[in-house]
């Protein structure tokens, strides 16, 4: 923890990018009050607190409330505790916060007068339109035709989102669909009987969390708490009332699904876990067994599903051995079960390794920006990742290449120019489309989709480490397959790569690298 090595008294603590708009000298200013390893550790035992806390609960409805919320919980959890600790930190070392969630008020000054966060968009259920007929559409898109009335008048699941690993495996059932959102919509117009009162359920879930932060003193805990009950008080009301409304509701015995992490599709897999139901829960983005959480992927995940569909066998034994099925154990039952592998991963069979021009091309794919979110899987601050990704970009103008930036297409800058355009080249079109076009692959992560489509190519990759962890049994093939560069936090926090390592990194990078492990490990195939 670097706390006293750095001049500190015009230091500021921004967290978003709007925070430092206004900052000619921001850069040198900058120190966040909180070392990256300090919430990676914290966030990657928040999972198992939760499914104890779920799992301990003797009351079915309560029981049910929590699994249901536990998303709300894990990220609400990890976005407060880490104002809180950065509002006590940045105390003691005379630090400007700017900015922060709107709970800032009291949890920096003890201050009421605050409205907090209200959790729209999970509750914001939207049912589609015309919902039969495009049930039937929907159903057609992966049904022969001539089994297409037989999968809609008896079929062995409703499949309530989708995925490319679902729509394969539906190809080859009778697998019906009806949208998550409809059915909760349907649930919530008939009305139900009262709620169970669940505010208590926060503190009792708050009691679980805070040990995993010892370091945070008295005051800002308080105000934690307080603050907790205030942001999450509404959204377990909420909860509560999908829960009760579901009870009724008329359920398949079985349903498919492409995520248990969108909002609808988990309060009702819940409810039909409830009932003793099946729920087919199918892997999406790839990198679930490679450099995920694996608590994460159980409180997302396995918690509410029957099985656990992932590309191949040996996926699925990969995140078996890990911590992710003991996790989810402590409140459901899950196997976890390979498929005959993941059609988006066999599109990046790319074997060209052609020079893309005179000049080596390097294709930059950055990491979506937080805003005031926090996850478990703990991300930087959007301003520590900012300075970050424009220390990179000047290190990168240094080396004799073509640079081209692929931010991230989600996060904080959706539907808005990111930044890094003004550094350097910069692409918004799918990361499919430029497969062929790179001499390297730059990634400052190993957790998204792009990643692991890149290991499938024949191009080289290099994988700048940045505290997230990655799987122990994939890392000697991630070692194998990459040049790995290290990072270092200074005296304010701020991560500066070795730039002799990325240089060498890049400028001695083959022509051609082997994709064979990670061909069969998504696809089953070489």
């Amino acid at each position: 923890m670097n706390v006293a090595a750095a001049d500190v008294k015009s230091g500021i603590a921004p967290f978003v990018y709007d925070d430092v708009a206004r900052i000619a000298d921001w850069r040198e200013r900058l120190h966040w009050p909180l070392a990256q390893a300090e919430m990676v550790a914290v966030g990657a035992r928040v999972p198992g607190a939760i499914l104890g806390f779920a799992g301990s609960l003797a009351d079915p409805d309560e029981r049910q409330i929590a699994i249901v919320a536990a998303g709300l919980f894990g990220n609400g959890f990890m976005s407060l505790v880490e104002s809180a600790w950065a509002c006590e930190r940045a105390s003691k070392l005379g630090l400007e916060l700017r900015g922060g969630p709107p709970e800032m008020p009291l949890l920096a000054a003890g201050s009421r007068g605050f409205k907090p966060l209200e959790y729209r968009g999970p509750f914001g259920v939207k049912p589609a339109p015309l919902a039969f007929l495009r049930g039937i559409a929907r159903a057609a898109t992966w049904t022969p035709a001539w089994r297409l009335p037989l999968a809609l008048a008896a079929p062995e699941a409703i499949a309530v989102s989708h995925n490319h690993l679902l729509r394969q495996a539906a190809a080859r059932r009778r697998i019906a669909y009806r949208h998550a959102a409809n059915v909760v919509s349907d649930a919530r117009s008939r009305g139900a009987p009262a709620a169970r009162d669940a505010a208590n359920l926060v503190d009792r879930a708050l009691d679980a969390l805070l040990p995993l932060v010892p370091e945070l003193g008295e005051t800002y805990r308080q105000r934690l708490r307080e603050a907790f009950r205030a942001r999450l008080g509404n959204a377990l009301a909420r909860v509560a009332a999908d829960v009760a409304a579901l009870h009724g509701a008329r359920l398949p015995k079985r349903i498919w699904s492409g995520t248990n992490g969108a909002y609808a599709t988990r309060v009702v897999a819940a409810e039909l876990r409830r009932r003793g139901g099946e729920v087919d829960v199918f892997d999406h983005g790839g990198a679930t067994a490679v450099a995920q959480l694996p608590g994460s992927t159980a409180l997302i995940e396995l918690s509410t599903a029957s099985r656990f569909h992932m590309a191949t066998r040996e996926m699925a034994r990969l995140l078996a051995a890990t911590e992710a099925a003991a996790l989810a154990a402590l409140v459901n039952g899950v196997e976890i079960v390979g498929e005959g592998g993941e059609p988006l991963f066999r599109r990046c069979f790319r074997d060209s390794t052609a020079p893309t021009g005179a000049r080596k091309r390097v294709i930059y794919v950055g990491h979506p920006y937080r805003g005031l979110r926090q996850f478990p899987l703990a991300g930087l601050p959007d301003v520590v990742y900012w300075d970050f990704q424009m220390h990179l970009v000047e290190q990168l103008q240094k080396l004799d290449i073509d640079l081209l930036c692929k931010p991230h297409p989600e996060g904080h800058f959706v539907g808005k120019l990111n930044p890094i355009e003004a550094l350097a080249s910069t692409s918004y079109r799918r990361f499919e489309e430029h497969l062929d076009d790179a001499d390297v692959f730059l990634f400052d992560a190993p957790t998204s989709t792009t990643f692991v489509e890149a290991l499938c190519t024949r191009r080289p990759v290099v994988l700048i480490d940045r505290f997230y962890a990655i799987n122990p049994a994939v890392r000697p093939a991630i070692e194998a397959r990459c040049r790995i560069v290290p990072v270092r936090a200074d005296a304010q926090n701020r991560l500066r790569v070795d730039a002799g390592a990325l240089a060498a990194a890049i400028n001695e990078a083959p022509r051609e690298a082997d994709p064979g492990y990670f061909r069969r490990l998504t696809a089953g195939a070489a």
